[in-house]
């Protein structure tokens, strides 16, 4: 093993200038590369947490779109809407709005 280890080190010794300028920027070009691409990764990994996120609130509004479509018939569906978007109350309620 040493042996071997010695004659490596020995080519790589002889190796010209020339060569160890290349070896020295194609090692450079890899780490700038492999931060470059680690910062990309963590940027596509915000985003998609981002659109999970999204997907959860569109997938809730879309079960209570859904439960006020199925339900838009019955008496207490209709007056939850007249209350709460519309404002309505019956002729002999009083309503208190309290800050």
């Amino acid at each position: 093993m040493p042996a071997e280890r010695e004659e490596i080190l020995l080519k790589f010794r002889k190796a010209g200038i020339f060569t160890k300028i290349i070896i020295a920027f194609l090692v450079v070009y890899a780490v700038v590369s492999l931060t470059t691409l680690r910062t990309k990764i963590a940027a596509a990994r915000e985003e998609q947490q981002a659109l999970r996120e999204q997907i959860a609130q569109q997938e809730a509004e879309n079960a209570e779109l859904d439960y006020a479509v199925k339900n838009s018939g019955k008496q207490d569906v209709i007056e939850d809407v007249a209350r709460d978007e519309l404002n309505l109350v019956y002729p002999d309620e009083k309503v208190y709005y309290v800050n």
